[in-house]
């Protein structure tokens, strides 16, 4: 097996891979085991080193396994029979699949190593750990088919292991380490190449006996740890990292070598002729062989009392829910221009306060007017400090900083002043995951995926439009006001984190008087302030707010329990990830499958006439119903082509309900099946095309009314084909938008029968919500009961048959059973749900509602008052969202007419709910943006209108508005909009002309529709005014402009020219006879082009049937009139 007693090698490498140069690597190989042939010696290992491949490709391993199979067929020929010999091989970079470097397990190897090394070298990243498997995965199988010498020991990665070769007289260990393995990402660099201890330790560990020398082999150089007692000598195949000289970089090709011992006694590793190529040196052993991930000092400053502490935080870090209010102490990591750490807010205020008279104390002054004041009269004096104690040069990485970001927050609010935050998000390329938002110039609500880290106090060095300030100002009309506000209702509704450099920090204290009151000790949330030291003070201020002391520094507490690969941050990161998907601002076409799957536990509260859930219907808690029969038995009608189904009733009869059961069914039978309701943010032309994408086999939707026009063109492009089934629900009132539309098969409306009373007493009885019922003690006469009540609706008779009370009183009882906290809570939500016109898919945040409700500051006491009305009462349902709504939509529309009758009071909540969205919605540009479609839809002209309100209360709530919103066209559109219904045209125009003059107004389709409409009424209502003539030609001709501009996109616009074209031309005086027929030849062609884009829309049919007739008798006059094209 040797050459004597000496142990042989192959060492195999090829530029720039082995299967690249296996042409020429063949030969010399051949020809080095010939020549130990000839010499009486046997090969004991080849080892192949560098990379093996360059893509990773199969083909290419094959090439390398024809190589190492032509080696092995010659040690056949050794001169003694032996064993062949071992193969050992490490990839290199070039033999991994390329990942994308945004992955975070890929991130975790590059710019996130520093905080995850420590884990995972403990074994706390299998995630990590299994993309380096991911990623070397094609070396993996091909080289499973070669390691399977007896004493091969197996390491911790990929081609990592270790065995021992020669006789009793001289033993030699092979280790291979992967110094590439942090090398996945796709742009990853050589200057990643790394050597663990732990590396070399599970290489070697495993050896019986000792060793005389151990070869360490590697694809790149690296820093080598000292670890082996053994003399070592550390080949690889190419330049990374560390000291060079520690290493033999081979050269390309075959290098036949022997272990030896030379004068000296070492070992070396000698060509056959003598000449040394390598000599193994020793190193001094490591003084442990353990990774510790908690440094020693953490270990031993933290007491059990604050251990049990670190596992509450680690319970509040799992929700996902969890605020972190920043105070300082990240400042030490960093250094500033002075090239001293940065300082804190505590820092900067006794660096300041020297400059005041002498006879001034610190403790009686604030921070934020000590700087006031010197900015006044010093203003270079602050500049300075701010920018040599709270600038970062970036000349150091902020692990504890780091480590804050990647924790799962809900929401992180950084007090330091610093531009901490900024300056990594900047150079660790981070923003996907997180933003930095400056509390000066963007308002909260903006509904962002990412983490927001809002700087509330300014980014240093700020500027004259946002300083760095450290007062709290939580009653303003600014930005920065609004997320003070926001800071606190998150105090309130969320797990709070404070933190800081020391306990006695006044910024702390300050922040703590703010946030935190005595009143609130009750929280039914956790809360913790995170800062070493003690002072009695504090802790008074502590206990009286319920917060629990963590006494530990936060660089101690991130290095201990914000590591990535920690179970608690695991968890809280996929509840972050799914509550981003619940509140997913492009939500289009679900599938049926994933909903049922991730659906909430179902709740028999839901027959007392609560929205269903996916859950309910899960658990089969409804009913199944006649309705639902008809459907089926509707869509399994025999044909060559699957039917459009619509189940067309009132409100509350359990179409919702109704459609869902009748989606688990298709989805039963093993059908794909979309489902698309009021959450949707998409067109329909969107929805079309993602459910074409997605193949399915169904489609349903949940109200198509919420595409309104489009609803009939939607239903008949879906069902064009013939290939899909399509059913939906609509309101009886509305049915008639579906007129037209082709195959199209109605279910009709319920009537319960029989079997319908027998399965909801059933029901009832099932699952224990009898109620008043309960009185009646046979099942018939239960039946008999709610048969008395059954010509009403669905809802309605359950809540009667449970309660007493016919379903109006039911809703006006609890109303006035609630105190007056309550009653403002729940009629806020019942009017902002009842009021939207054209959105119905919003909701309101738990933390927007208290904010709302809330005379000032968010008040402890509001959000008491509504998880009463979620939890005791159960009037509002909470969502998985967090986001707070009604029972049930009818529940909402039947309070607010019952509210509106109080005049005052009905406008006191409708401008709150407006100046909350319009405060936070005005800088918002994004369309599907919660708060600005919150904000577009409340302040919509049909709200105002359906509101009742007196005209002038209207135009006075506008103008309560016009401070926020004077610059966005569409508010002018909505004031002009609803003069124009209330017929006063001329004050109609000028809010148009208006609305035109803002950016994006003045080619807005619905802005130009309705601004050209107003100029036609008024031509039409001053016939023999030749200045409103000449405006409404004008007019006309930038109506039929966005007609050809938009199509069917607006068919409003289209309906304006006939409708409000024809009546003009009727009244007009100003015409002449050939401009009275050419304009009427016109309009009759946008009704071709029409009835080609819109014949189902109703509201077009009703203006072509009722304008075709006198259009066409205008034209009568002269038939042989040129014909006049419209250009499409």
């Amino acid at each position: 097996m040797t050459l004597g007693s000496d142990p042989t090698l192959l060492i195999v490498r090829g530029a720039p891979s082995v299967a690249s140069a296996v042409g020429e690597l063949a030969t010399s190989c051949l020809a080095a085991v010939a020549r130990l042939h000839r010499a009486g010696g046997a090969l004991d290992a080849v080892i192949l080193i560098g990379n093996l491949t360059m893509s990773a490709d199969f083909s290419e391993y094959a090439t390398v396994s024809e190589l190492v199979d032509r080696i092995l067929t010659e040690c056949c020929n050794a001169p003694v029979p032996t064993e062949l010999p071992a193969v050992l091989a490490v990839p290199g970079p070039g033999d991994r699949l390329p990942m994308p470097s945004a992955l975070v397990t890929v991130r975790s190897l590059t710019d996130l190593w520093p905080m995850v090394r420590d884990s995972f070298w403990n074994d706390e990243t299998p995630d990590v750990r299994e993309a380096i498997r991911t990623g070397f995965r094609p070396f993996i199988e091909w080289y499973d088919g070669y390691a399977t010498e007896a004493s091969w020991r197996p390491g911790l990665l990929p081609g990592e292991g270790g065995l021992v070769i020669g006789t009793e007289g001289r033993r030699l260990g092979l280790a291979t380490v992967n110094s590439a393995f942090r090398m996945i990402a796709s742009d990853a660099t050589t200057d990643l190449a790394e050597v663990s201890q732990r590396q070399v330790e599970a290489a070697t560990g495993a050896w019986e006996g000792p060793v005389e020398a151990v070869a360490v082999f590697a694809p790149l150089t690296a820093e080598l740890p000292e670890v082996v007692s053994s003399p070592v000598v550390a080949i690889a195949g190419g330049v990374g990292t560390g000291e060079v000289a520690e290493w033999w970089a081979v050269e390309s090709g075959a290098h036949l070598l022997v272990a030896d011992t030379g004068v000296n006694g070492a070992v070396r590793l000698t060509e056959l002729d003598g000449r040394a190529a390598a000599v193994a040196r020793r190193r001094p052993a490591a003084t442990s062989t353990v990774m510790i991930d908690e440094p020693e000092a953490v270990v031993a400053s933290v007491t059990s009392a604050t251990r049990d502490l670190l596992a509450e935080l680690d319970l509040a870090l799992a929700t996902g829910h969890a605020v972190l209010v920043l105070t300082s102490g990240i400042e030490s990591e960093s250094k500033g221009e002075w090239s001293s750490p940065l300082g804190s807010a505590d820092d900067v205020f006794e660096a300041l306060v020297t400059q005041l008279p002498a006879d001034v104390t610190g403790g009686r002054v604030a921070l934020a007017t000590v700087m006031q004041r010197l900015r006044q009269t010093d203003p270079s004096l602050v500049r300075r400090t701010i920018a040599g104690m709270l600038v970062s040069d970036g000349s150091m990485l902020n692990e504890t900083a780091l480590r804050l970001l990647l924790a799962p927050w809900y929401r992180v609010y950084d007090c330091t002043g610093t531009n901490i935050f900024q300056d990594l998000s900047m150079r660790m390329d981070i923003d996907a995951n997180m933003v930095i938002v400056d509390a000066y110039r963007d308002p909260p609500g903006r509904g962002r995926p990412q983490l927001e880290v809002v700087a509330m106090n300014g980014i240093a060095p700020g500027n004259a439009a946002a300083p760095v300030s450290f007062d709290i100002d939580d009653r303003g009309r600014g930005w920065r006001a609004q997320w003070f506000r926001q800071m606190k209702a998150d105090a309130i509704t969320h797990p709070v984190v404070f933190a800081a450099g020391a306990l006695s920090s006044g910024h702390l204290s300050l922040y703590l008087d703010a946030l935190i009151s005595d009143s609130d000790i009750k929280s039914p949330y956790p809360r913790f302030v995170v800062a070493p030291g003690s002072d009695p003070t504090a802790l008074w201020k502590l206990a009286g707010g319920g917060c629990a002391h963590i006494q530990a520094s936060l660089a101690e507490v991130a290095r201990e329990r914000l590591g990535m690969t920690r179970e608690p941050m695991r968890r809280g990161r996929q509840l972050r990830a799914r509550m981003r998907s619940v509140l997913d601002t492009n939500a289009g076409v679900q599938l049926v499958s994933t909903l049922l799957e991730a659906a909430p536990p179902g709740d028999p509260f839901y027959l007392r006439g609560t929205d269903p859930t996916w859950g309910d219907v899960k658990e089969e808690i409804p009913a199944t119903l006649s309705s639902l029969g008809a459907m089926v038995e509707r869509a399994d009608a025999g044909g060559a082509r699957k039917p459009v189904v619509v189940l067309n009733d009132r409100s509350g009869t359990g179409k919702s309900t109704t459609l869902m059961q009748f989606a688990v069914t298709l989805h039963a039978r093993g059908l794909a099946v979309g489902w698309v309701d009021r959450a949707t943010t998409r067109s329909s032309h969107d929805v079309l095309n993602e459910c074409l994408e997605l193949g399915l086999d169904a489609v349903l939707i949940d109200d198509v009314d919420i595409f309104g026009a489009e609803a009939a063109r939607l239903m008949t492009r879906l069902g064009q084909r013939g290939n899909v089934l399509v059913a939906a629900t609509i309101r009886s009132t509305r049915g008639h938008l579906l007129d037209g539309v082709p195959g199209l098969v109605r279910v009709p409306p319920l009537r319960l029968t029989d079997d319908d009373l027998n399965a909801l007493v059933h029901r009832l009885e099932s699952f224990r919500q009898l109620g008043k019922l309960k009185q009646y003690r046979l099942h018939d006469a239960r039946v008999e009961r709610l048969r008395q009540v059954s010509d009403r609706d669905l809802m309605a008779a359950m809540v009667e048959v449970i309660t007493g009370y016919r379903f109006e009183e039911r809703v006006s009882s609890e109303f006035a059973q609630l105190d007056a906290r309550e009653r403002d809570i729940y009629a806020t939500v019942c009017l902002f749900e009842a009021l939207q016109y054209e959105d119905r898919s919003l909701t309101l945040p738990q933390n927007a509602l208290l904010q709302i409700a809330s005379d000032g500051p968010p008040d402890p006491g509001v959000n008491r008052a509504i998880e009463r009305l979620v939890s005791g009462r159960r009037m509002l349902v909470r969502r998985e969202s967090g986001h707070i709504r009604t029972r049930h939509r009818v529940v909402a529309e039947a309070m607010e007419k019952f509210i509106r009758d109080d005049k005052v009071y009905f406008q006191e909540l409708l401008e709150r709910l407006l100046l909350f969205y319009v405060q936070r919605g005005a800088g918002i540009t994004n369309r599907n943006d919660p708060t600005r479609r919150a904000m577009v839809a409340l302040i919509n002209h049909r709200v105002m209108i359906k509101s009742g309100l007196p005209v002038k209360s209207v135009r006075d709530i506008y103008h309560l508005l016009h401070d926020y919103l004077k610059d966005d066209f569409h508010y002018w559109l909505q004031c002009g909009s609803y003069e124009l219904e209330q017929r006063n045209l001329d004050l109609a125009a000028t809010f148009l002309e208006t609305s035109r003059g803002c950016e994006g107004g003045q080619n807005h389709f619905k802005v130009v529709t309705t601004w050209a409409m107003v100029y036609l009424r008024l031509a039409i209502q001053n016939p023999s005014d030749v200045g409103r003539h000449d405006e409404a030609v004008d007019a006309f001709r930038e109506l039929e402009r966005i007609a050809l501009q938009e199509g069917a996109r607006s068919p409003h616009t289209i309906v304006t020219i006939i409708k409000d074209g024809t009546h003009w031309l009727q009244r007009g005086t100003f015409f002449t006879n050939d401009e009275r027929q050419n304009t009427a030849r016109r309009i009759l062609r946008w009704i071709e082009v029409g009835h080609r884009l819109l014949d189902m829309n109703g509201e077009f049919r009703a203006a072509a049937n009722r304008c075709t007739g006198p259009l066409e008798r205008m034209v009568r006059a002269d038939e042989d009139e040129e014909d006049v094209s419209i250009p499409l």
